[in-house]
């Protein structure tokens, strides 16, 4: 498959439809861009490819998508909605910033590395048994966060992953381990 390439400065793109490999920081700053489907092969969205496109709102990703890489969607603060079911492997600062997503689906995660979601709009968090890793402020300065619940064998959850999230009422955790 041939690589995707898009000059940032390309700012009157509202909307579009990806079906080629996405290169390293191909859309970073595109900040007229609301709307993107991604319909392609690959298996990973990689570094920086969406980074500060302010005005994104909607993602919707392939199901090949396992991997969200290093800052991919860092400070999308606008963006509201993006699929992430099938995802297994969350990048540092992946989605630090965006603000407006309330909601995620982390129903297949193994690993949440480092600021993966923090400074976001989170409200409730469910982490499931799949996950192997929640790596340090992972979700932290998730001011909005109120609800967190841990299924069972979440392996490792590093130090302070949910640090300056003072809304938090309810911690449910069922037979988690030790922060180490």
């Amino acid at each position: 498959m041939s690589k995707l390439y898009l000059c940032p400065s390309q700012n009157d793109i509202d909307e579009i439809t990806i079906t080629a490999r996405i290169n390293d920081s191909a859309f970073r700053f595109v900040k007229s861009l609301e709307k993107v489907i991604i319909d392609n092969d690959d298996a990973e969205i990689p570094d920086l490819a969406f980074e500060d496109c302010s005005f994104l709102k909607t993602v919707v990703l392939s199901a090949n998508i396992k991997k969200i890489s290093f800052a991919a969607f860092r400070s999308c603060g606008k963006l509201k909605s993006i699929n992430l079911g099938n995802v297994e492997s969350f990048g540092i600062a992946a989605f630090h910033g965006c603000e407006s997503l309330t909601a995620v689906d982390l129903s297949n995660a193994v690993t949440i590395k480092r600021s993966a979601f923090s400074a976001c709009g989170i409200q409730s968090l469910y982490i499931p048994g799949s996950t192997a890793l929640i790596d340090t402020r992972a979700f932290s300065g998730c001011f909005n966060l109120e609800y967190l619940e841990f299924a069972d064998n979440t392996t490792v959850i590093k130090e302070n992953p949910f640090s300056s999230c003072p809304k938090v009422k309810k911690k449910k955790m069922i037979n988690v381990p030790p922060i180490k």
